[in-house]
């Protein structure tokens, strides 16, 4: 009693659903145990989960879904790690980023089942995409400017040099970046 007691206030504390995944011999799919928040995460309520994964499976994203079940037939097929992040249809969130790892076991009834961890990682991989577009914006202005534009790091060393700024100095990019400043100034 003692250890489950503590296994369950381990298991609240996790930013994620601590969950074991099965897949029979006839492609059946359940989820024999799951923390609390995989209800809350996928909003399918558990006791459907511990019968039949179907539903779960019928909220991943269109585009997704081939990807994560093939991922899931390799990881079977090779006794490999699961580890994927795709998009799922949250009943009442929208479309979120889920990110699954777990580790596969041969049972002794022929299926296997994986023990693992799942977690909402929309708000990273939402942040990804933002940095992601910034730099490309940022990569446009100053491949564009007129003006030279020019970052410098630690030691006085080139980090950055837009095309304006290696016309002055009548140079290539590759002969700027990682040079000291005092190297590349008029005499």
């Amino acid at each position: 009693r003692i250890e489950r007691d503590s296994f369950a206030k381990i298991v609240s504390t996790v930013p994620g659903a601590i969950c074991s995944f099965q897949l029979a011999k006839d492609d059946a799919s359940r989820f024999p145990f799951a923390s609390p928040r995989l209800e809350d995460m996928f909003g399918i309520p558990a006791q459907v989960l511990e019968r039949d994964a179907s539903p779960l499976f019928e909220r991943i994203h269109p585009d997704d879904v081939d990807e994560v079940r093939n991922a899931v037939i390799e990881s079977a097929r090779t006794m490999s790690q699961y580890n994927r992040a795709y998009r799922y249809r949250h009943p009442t969130r929208g479309e979120i980023w889920i990110e699954v790892h777990s580790i596969p076991s041969e049972e002794p009834d022929g299926s296997i089942l994986w023990y693992g961890f799942a977690s909402d990682v929309t708000d990273r991989i939402r942040a990804e995409k933002t940095l992601r577009d910034n730099e490309r914006l940022l990569r446009l202005v100053t491949a564009n400017a007129r003006v030279g534009l020019v970052v410098i790091g630690k030691g006085y060393r080139h980090l950055f040099a837009n095309e304006a700024y290696c016309e002055i100095l009548h140079l290539e990019p590759g002969d700027v970046v990682g040079r000291p400043v005092p190297e590349l100034l008029p005499h």
